[in-house]
């Protein structure tokens, strides 16, 4: 994990172990009527109102990340998004794969909420920032101190710098980050350059810029090495086994040959064309976490 965003996990992990003795944070408040929902209620039948912030609620399509395309801005290099309700497995494989420098504080440090994350996305912008999207059952907010109005939003500090706008998702970051994403929600251009997810839909979603031609991907922890334009993967479980694909545009020959190698090992299918190279194949549970593993090793 890059210094800064380690700096801001650990501030909000400091937040949070305060939460139990002052009960400050984002809690629930009072269970009866507008209390927050039980471990059965799901973002998708509770309306966002119940958050009781004031200002614009976020309001956007999350069911996959072609839709978390629509929020993020133009200078985003990284992203992924996870179902972590469709499979403890994959949720597992996914938390062991990603790189560190793309590591999240939703996936990795813990919820901040009082209910679960049922949906999580994560972008990655070529300056180093980053901002997350948590789709959350809304419940009745208690939390002291001052909100940062911004386009109509507001924007809870939760602590180190770490914000969030409330709605359906969840706009989770640094003050400057959700301030970015509230920028495309409001009318700022969304990124172009990330194309591969549009119209896909898997369990867990992977997709970004290499370094391949003009793209201004970050070589230095992008998974392969970042030998090409473009990548993006997808994994769904399948009963007792996971479906996989990838695509990867313009690899150049170091990248090519790995792709191979690593689909060969796992008896995944990789098919090649001038500027693409595909793969595709079902593998079983162990395999999938170890195919996760070297498709996104940096």
């Amino acid at each position: 994990m890059n210094q800064k965003a380690f700096a801001y996990f650990v501030g909000a992990i400091m937040v949070l172990s305060a939460i139990s003795v002052t009960g400050l944070f984002l809690t629930g408040g009072d269970n009866s009527g507008n209390g927050a929902p039980g471990p059965a209620a799901s973002a998708d039948a509770t309306p966002a109102s119940l958050f009781g912030v004031g200002g614009i609620l976020v309001d956007s399509s999350f069911s996959g990340l072609g839709d978390m395309l629509s929020m993020i801005p133009e200078n985003t290099t990284f992203t992924y998004w996870l179902d972590m309700d469709r499979s403890e497995n994959l949720t597992s494989a996914a938390r062991a794969a990603i790189p560190q420098s793309y590591q999240s504080y939703g996936l990795y440090s813990g919820n901040p909420y009082s209910t679960r994350i049922e949906r999580l996305g994560a972008a990655f912008m070529n300056d180093s920032s980053f901002a997350e999207f948590h789709w959350i059952a809304p419940y009745r907010l208690s939390y002291s101190g001052f909100t940062v109005p911004y386009q109509d939003y507001q924007l809870i500090p939760i602590g180190s710098g770490v914000f969030a706008a409330m709605g359906k998702p969840v706009v989770f970051g640094t003050q400057s980050s959700v301030e970015r994403i509230v920028d495309v929600l409001s009318g700022t251009p969304s990124t172009d350059k990330i194309t591969l997810p549009l119209g896909e839909y898997s369990d867990f979603q992977v997709a970004g810029l290499g370094h391949v031609g003009s793209n201004l991907g970050q070589a230095a922890s992008t998974p392969l090495g970042g030998g090409y334009s473009e990548f993006y993967m997808g994994v769904s479980q399948r009963n007792s086994t996971y479906s996989m694909s990838a695509i990867y545009l313009d690899p150049d020959t170091v990248t090519d040959q790995k792709i191979k190698d690593i689909a060969g090992k796992y008896g995944l299918a990789v098919s090649s064309k001038p500027g693409e190279a595909d793969v595709s194949g079902e593998l079983n549970e162990a395999e999938m976490g170890d195919a996760l593993k070297a498709f996104l090793a940096p």
